[in-house]
């Protein structure tokens, strides 16, 4: 209810002044106690919010440095992958080239082996066209021996 509103001409005429002015005061200080009581509360919720505005903050803050954290480490976890796999594909290429000279030496070796054994299967084969050869020979020595041996019983 307003001053206003009470002291209105009507109830002056009405009311003796001194009254007048102690219900004047006593509504006024009916609002102020009203205007404090508000003000005491909404110091309060200020009070309430400002705290929950500090937790709001200290949340914001933490999550901003995990993020910011979690940012660094995919960014080094993204570094670490690219290095492993530029490592991964060197090692490969030189597997393939250490393979690949495996198998030329190898190659080399098994030739080296072909040609040995290519010329020992033509000694071999020299050897026996000579052992036919000799046992031709003897052939004809046992028929010369024979012929020999009968001209010998002739002879004596």
């Amino acid at each position: 209810m307003s001053v206003d509103a009470l002291v209105d001409a009507s109830s002056v005429k009405a009311k003796p002044a001194a009254v007048m002015e102690l219900k004047r005061q006593n509504l006024l200080e009916k609002e102020i106690r009203s205007l404090v009581q508000q003000r005491g509360e909404q110091d309060r919720r200020l009070l309430g919010l400002e705290e929950e505005l500090r937790r709001l903050e200290a949340k914001l803050l933490s999550a901003v440095r995990e993020r910011t954290g979690l940012s660094a480490s995919a960014a080094t976890l993204d570094r670490q992958l690219a290095e492993l796999k530029k490592a991964n594909e060197f090692l490969k290429n030189k597997e393939i080239s250490v393979l690949q000279i495996n198998t030329a030496s190898q190659v080399k070796l098994l030739e080296t082996d072909l040609q040995a054994t290519k010329a020992a299967v033509k000694t071999l084969t020299d050897r026996n066209k000579d052992l036919a050869v000799i046992r031709e020979l003897e052939e004809e020595i046992k028929v010369l021996q024979g012929y020999l041996d009968t001209a010998n019983d002739q002879v004596q």
